[in-house]
């Protein structure tokens, strides 16, 4: 058995390898958009309903989601947030990890669902919603 290895794009060894009597296999386009067309914006409240209406929410995620409205415009630390859902560092990563990935199968890249900065003064990140989230809560009588 031989084994060769080639480097280079799809496009570039599918020109190459009909001349060394390799036939290529079909190339398979990928469904995501290229990260050139990946969007840097919040959900709108339509995208954002969706996201909350497409699975049940944990009782962490609800708490968090009612913390972050009665906030307001006011940032909250991860430290807060972890103290309001009970939650120590590994479970709220997890459960904010498990919610990323309904958000990626729910809109498309790029848009994101809280506005979570890192504050290098305090070592940790600091989250708020926009506007298109509370209303989406609010419509949904998720917001007390």
């Amino acid at each position: 058995m031989k084994f060769y290895m080639f480097e280079g794009t799809p496009e570039e060894l599918s020109t190459v390898l009909p001349n060394l009597n390799i036939a290529p296999e079909p190339l398979v386009q990928s469904q995501r958009p290229h990260k050139a067309l990946a969007q840097n914006r919040p959900v709108t409240a339509e995208e954002a309903r969706e996201v909350l209406t497409r699975l049940g929410l944990s009782d962490g995620i609800r708490q968090m989601l009612r913390t972050l409205y009665a906030a307001g415009l006011r940032r909250l630390t991860t430290s807060d947030l972890k103290k309001v859902t009970k939650k120590n560092g590994d479970e709220f990563r997890g459960m904010v990890g498990a919610f990323g990935r309904r958000l990626k199968n729910s809109v498309p890249i790029g848009v994101w669902f809280w506005d979570q900065k890192w504050d290098s003064d305090l070592s940790e990140f600091t989250w708020s919603l926009p506007e298109s989230v509370r209303q989406a809560l609010r419509e949904l009588k998720l917001d007390s």
